[in-house]
């Protein structure tokens, strides 16, 4: 007969979930057991009653299916099968003791001898079972063997019992089990580890007091849902033995014995770790979104500031800037404080002795202060924080990657408190994203400022000057003020550039740009344009005003520069534009002060220029000229003329200087001061140099051919020329051409190429290692000293005309031409005096001993025909001391 407590269908004793994981592995292993296991209830008179429970084995070894077997009303097995020794056992034993009998089952007609071994163990509703293994027993085994299979089961019994309770106490997440009235009744290590409490401290504790207050009533609801029977998971939120709130998910089971559920499971993890990182990460992601977006850093900061209150519990935030000094902290973000803490603390200066966040500052380091009341470091600020209940201020300096300090990210509380390690986390996280918010807010600012300004100099740009411009004479139209535009331009510059070097020329346009920009300060900006051009701005102004200016600036540039040794002396140009007189549209003014600028150039550089009307004609007539020029070159309008040069001792020609002469036939013949230096501005010079160059010597190889004597042709070098990379291969292969010996090749460079002394130095020991003679023309004008000279590999110094000039009438210049004569002789050199005209002159350079003159008083330049007779007939008359052909 059916146990009036069992009426449930048998197979759903498998319906019923197993509690712990342990318990459910224990059940697996008791089921597939190889030897036969079996649990009996036992009536009040130790009488076996009924299956409770057995294993395939032990089905197998009865022939029975399991679900006939729990079905069976009476203990009887198939044929002589006896459970009386079994049960006279049961009454002499004691609870949970083992219990040994004999018996024997019925297997294809064979009796087969068992021995069961069993305890008596009490389960649910105080009903005792006991739970048995079975052996059969070979007729050769004796009585040793059976005590070994006893001690053998029992020991695996013990092994399991020990196992599955490891798992239970070993298991790395909580694991509790409670009474039907929530009470604890059993916990794991990890349990006790996470709460805090030890498990004897908690047995008995209901449940409930460790849930948060606003997650109580759903926990509530959820435990009754598993006293019914139900499994489910759920999040919750605990307080540990320190009132930390800890984030839990949890899986709750019923405990289910004989169809009845007797208690509640619950296997919990930790995921307060977790749920920070996904409020953390959320808050990133937006903190990030609002960086991309180029979001105010104001607001950036402030959300940075309530997303970490949201997490802090009951923290009150403040993000301090260092100022671009680094010397004080004003105020970032801080909506929580008071306003007159923060009105207190902005521009917080950095020290020691100026609370956390000064502290913090100053020491690069995290400053912990848990008690305001009592540190040293807000002795200053203590009265201030306690006015307003600030108890406790952790701060963190905010370092960017270079740990330059960008500022402080400060946490307030309103106790005395010690941070904890996820406190600390938050603040890591925290300081990390204001660190790049700032710094891309100063990358902004960096990138704004490298658009707009001049990365050499860091007067603002072009780009920024358009932009100004604009508004500025838009600003003016409204007001009916003037503005002025002066476009200045370095005059001679490229040839100090290429002389010195390019760093040398950078160098010189930073000491140009400080003094331009002192010189307009506080009346107008100035701009560099590009290259060696500047644009000042003056708003506010009238013509008058513009010309003092202009005239300042050229005072403060005619200053000498110190650069690598020598001193320089630099001159400008500059062209005036003024709004609205000479034109309402910015494109105008700036197309006329431009041009402006360039007339100042043609007047001879080194003056001011203000636009007119005649500018422009003169202008577009420059412009004709350069087209006209460019295509001189290929049309061949280019002719050379001679000038003889006679060696003052030996009374005859040495050689000719080269001199361009362009003839146009729309102007007709054009000297060279008109196009040289618009050559030179074009870059055309490399190109007319090197026609110059091959024109010279075809000509000086066909002078050879008439039956002259070879004498030495003159060449000059333009300072673009000097230094192209091919120059070298330019003059061997035209020698190589044309046939000429290099000996009859004389080269004129100018001092100003001596600038950049090795560059210039190493060039020269090439053209001298070719054979070519090497003249410095225009002596006395430039820049060498005589370690330069004693250095370089040159053969002749030409005196300067206007040296030469006034050597009859002025003392100084009698001076200086002397000294360089004396000067060449001492260092070996040959001496040449240009722009000689008067018989005075050449007197003069006799008696003091110079080498070769040049000029008028000897010959003007001519036509290539006429120098065979020319030279001819200069030296016959210079042997007969006549006076020159003109």
């Amino acid at each position: 007969m059916q146990h009036p407590e069992d009426n449930r269908d048998p197979a759903d004793v498998n319906k019923y979930p197993v509690q712990d994981p342990w318990e459910h592995d224990f059940c697996e292993l008791y089921r597939r057991e190889a030897n036969p296991l079996f649990v009996v209830a036992l009536t009040e008179e130790m009488m076996p009653e009924r299956y409770v429970d057995a294993n395939e084995a032990w089905c197998k070894m009865v022939g029975y299916r399991r679900e006939e077997l729990l079905e069976l009303s009476t203990f009887q097995l198939n044929g002589s099968l006896s459970l009386q020794a079994l049960s006279d056992k049961l009454r002499e034993s004691s609870e949970g003791a083992p219990v040994i009998a004999k018996s024997a089952v019925v297997q294809a007609g064979e009796e087969i001898p068992i021995e069961i071994c069993g305890r008596v163990l009490t389960l649910g509703e105080k009903r005792k079972h006991v739970v048995a293994i079975v052996r059969t027993i070979s007729e050769r085994t004796g009585c040793n063997d059976e005590r070994a299979r006893q001690k053998e089961t029992e020991k695996r019994l013990r092994e399991s019992e020990k196992r599955y309770k490891s798992l239970f106490e070993q298991n790395i997440d909580p694991i509790a089990s409670f009474d039907l009235e929530g009470r604890f009744e059993h916990v794991n290590h990890a349990l006790e580890r996470v709460s805090g409490f030890t498990s004897d401290e908690l047995i008995g504790m209901p449940f409930l007091s460790l849930i948060a207050p606003e997650r109580r009533e759903a926990a509530r609801e959820n435990f009754e849902k598993v006293k019914r029977g139900e499994s489910l998971h759920s999040e919750t939120i605990v307080f540990n033995k320190q009132g930390e709130r800890i984030e839990i998910f949890g899986t709750l089971l019923p405990i289910v014995v004989e169809n009845q559920i007797i208690g509640i499971h619950c296997i919990s993890k930790d995921i307060t770790a977790k749920k920070r990182a996904e409020c953390l990460l959320d808050g990133q992601y937006s903190i990030l979104e609002m960086i991309a977006k180029d979001s105010p850093l104001q607001h950036v900061l402030t959300e940075i500031v309530t997303w970490i209150e949201k997490l802090s519990e009951g923290g009150l935030v403040s993000i301090l800037l260092a100022d671009d000094d680094q010397t004080h902290l004003i105020n970032g973000a801080a909506p929580s404080l008071p306003d007159h803490f923060n009105q207190q603390v902005d521009g917080l200066a950095i020290g020691p002795g100026s609370g956390s966040c000064g502290a913090a500052a100053y020491s690069k380091k995290q400053v912990i202060v848990t008690d305001i009341a009592y540190d040293p470091l807000w002795k200053n600020y203590r009265n201030l924080a306690i006015l307003h209940g600030l108890e406790a201020c952790w701060s963190t300096p905010i370092l960017d990657s270079q740990n330059n300090l960008l500022g402080t990210f400060g946490m307030y509380y309103r106790r005395p408190r010690f941070p904890t390690k996820s406190d600390l986390d938050l603040i890591d996280r925290a300081t990390y994203l204001a660190m790049l918010a700032i710094q891309h807010c100063k990358s902004n600012a960096k990138i704004h400022y490298l658009a707009y300004h001049d990365s050499l100099t860091g007067l603002p740009n072009f780009r920024f000057f358009q932009e100004q411009i604009n508004l500025v004479v838009a600003e003016a139209k409204n007001a009916r003020r003037q503005v002025a535009i002066l476009f200045l331009d370095l005059d001679r510059f490229k040839q100090i550039n290429d002389s010195l070097g390019h760093d040398a020329g950078d160098v010189l346009l930073q000491m140009v740009s400080e003094r331009l920009r002192e010189a307009v300060e506080g009346e107008g900006v100035v701009y560099r344009h590009g290259g060696d051009e500047f644009i000042i701005l003056l708003d506010g102004t009238n013509e008058k005003r513009t010309e003092r200016m202009a005239q300042a600036l050229m005072d403060v540039l005619s200053q000498p520069f110190a650069l690598n040794g020598l001193e320089l002396v630099i001159t400008a140009s500059i062209g005036v534009s003024l709004y609205p007189p000479h034109g309402d549209d910015v494109k105008i003014l700036m197309k006329r002060a431009v041009n402006s600028m360039y007339h100042a150039k043609r007047q001879g550089k080194n003056n001011v220029q203000l636009y007119s009307k005649q500018i422009d004609q003169l202008s577009k007539a420059n412009l004709e000229t350069e087209m006209m020029l460019r295509k001189a070159l290929e049309r061949g309008e280019f002719v050379l003329h001679y000038q003889p040069q006679a060696d003052v001792k030996a009374r005859r020609i040495t050689g000719v200087e080269s001199l361009i002469r362009w003839h146009n036939a729309k102007e007709g013949m054009i000297a060279p001061d008109k196009f040289i230096p618009l050559a030179e501005e074009t870059g055309l010079i490399v190109a007319i140099g090197e026609w110059v160059l091959r024109t010279a010597c075809k000509q000086n190889m066909k002078w050879q051919e008439m039956g002259l004597p070879p004498m030495v042709i003159s060449v000059n070098l333009s300072v673009r020329q000097f230094f192209q990379p091919d120059l070298i291969e330019m003059i061997s292969a035209i020698l190589v051409e044309t046939g000429l010996e290099p000996e009859y090749l004389e080269l004129e460079i100018t001092e100003s190429m001596m600038m950049n002394m090795d560059s210039a130095e190493q060039i020269l020991h090439q053209l001298k290692a070719i054979g070519v003679k090497i003249a410095i023309d225009d002596f006395g004008m430039g820049y060498s000293s005589l370690n330069y000279l004693k250095r370089l590999p040159t053969d002749h110094l030409k005196i300067d005309q206007s040296f030469v000039r006034d050597i009859s009438n002025t003392s100084n210049d009698q001076d200086i031409v002397a000294t360089i004569i004396a000067m060449g002789h001492t260092l070996k050199k040959k001496v040449i005096a240009e722009g000689v005209e008067t018989k005075e002159q050449l007197q003069f350079l006799q008696e003091k001993q110079c080498d070769e003159i040049q000029g008028y008083y000897i010959s003007k330049p001519v036509d290539p025909a006429y120098i065979p007779w020319v030279i001819h007939e200069l030296n016959e008359r210079l042997r007969e001391k006549a006076k020159p052909i003109f």
